[in-house]
């Protein structure tokens, strides 16, 4: 965990579906949040796909489950169904 875990935790975000991605580019582009956002998804080209849309020091492409919750202070799961949820977790 980051020293600074208290005051700027590491996030990571797993699920890019229409509303992971909203509140994705929302925390980014509107948040107070400061560090890169982690960003998984089971389809690597729809986190790609979001990152090119964002200023590139605020998100970090990651691209598995392991790398996700190893540098993650807090973790959001957004995901579809229980199909997703199992595939993801």
């Amino acid at each position: 965990m980051a020293s600074n875990a208290e005051s700027n935790p590491r996030i990571a975000w797993l699920g890019l579906g229409n509303m992971g991605r909203g509140m994705v580019k929302n925390i980014v582009e509107k948040g107070k949040y400061t560090a890169p956002l982690g960003i998984y998804n089971r389809t690597t080209s729809r986190s790609e796909k979001l990152a090119s849309t964002l200023p590139s020091d605020k998100v970090k492409i990651l691209t598995s489950i392991e790398d996700a919750v190893s540098q993650a202070d807090i973790i959001f799961a957004c995901l579809g169904d229980d199909k997703a949820i199992n595939e993801t977790i």
